[in-house]
């Protein structure tokens, strides 16, 4: 499975950067506003902590503000209707 995910990886890779002339780093700066930042952050050391807890409580605390910071990706890039699929919001 991992010869297959790297063998994968290099031929996108390949594709991307040697024939559509994609550079890294990119030319233009990165745009991020600082609640983006924060939100990134969270949504790491969530799945960090996930993976990492040895309590069954705190990996699921830990999943739901995965799912949360999900679902605020979603809303903060203009999909409001996957932001509520992922919060399962019920009335």
């Amino acid at each position: 499975m991992l010869t297959v995910l790297a063998a994968v990886t290099a031929a996108v890779g390949y594709a991307l950067f040697a024939r559509s002339g994609l550079a890294w780093p990119p030319a233009r700066s990165l745009d991020v506003r600082y609640y983006e930042g924060i939100l990134v952050g969270i949504l790491v050391v969530s799945a960090f902590m996930a993976v990492r807890c040895r309590s069954r409580l705190n990996t699921i605390v830990s999943l739901a503000a995965v799912g949360y910071s999900v679902g605020l990706r979603f809303l903060f890039f203009g999909a409001p209707d996957l932001a509520m699929t992922q919060a399962w919001w019920k009335h």
